[in-house]
């Protein structure tokens, strides 16, 4: 791996981290983040379990178990959603 390609890659973990890092469970705008992160091929693979539960704000078990009620499970990837999945997800973080 060169230097560009190092260069790259440390972007590009630094801007899924931050995407990760970013969730608040108080945001208004977690539906539109989801909704593009869902088209963005760089985040489009992180797990939705991992970003909803990784700031510890709203538990693995209590989510992983909202997931199972919807269809869907904790390895289910952003880019998996559908708009139906998304409004599910966010309903069910508003009323956390």
């Amino acid at each position: 791996m060169n230097e560009r390609q190092l260069i790259q890659f440390l972007d590009l973990k630094n801007y899924r981290t931050s995407f990760i890092e970013s969730f608040d469970s108080q945001d208004t705008e977690i539906q539109k983040k989801l909704i593009e992160a869902s088209k963005d091929i760089n985040l489009q693979s992180i797990r939705i379990h991992k970003y909803v539960t990784h700031n510890g704000n709203i538990g693995k078990v209590v989510f992983a178990r909202f997931l199972d009620s919807i269809g869907l499970d904790e390895q289910t990837r952003i880019k998996e959603l559908n708009n139906s999945n998304i409004k599910d997800i966010v309903n069910f973080i508003e009323n956390i």
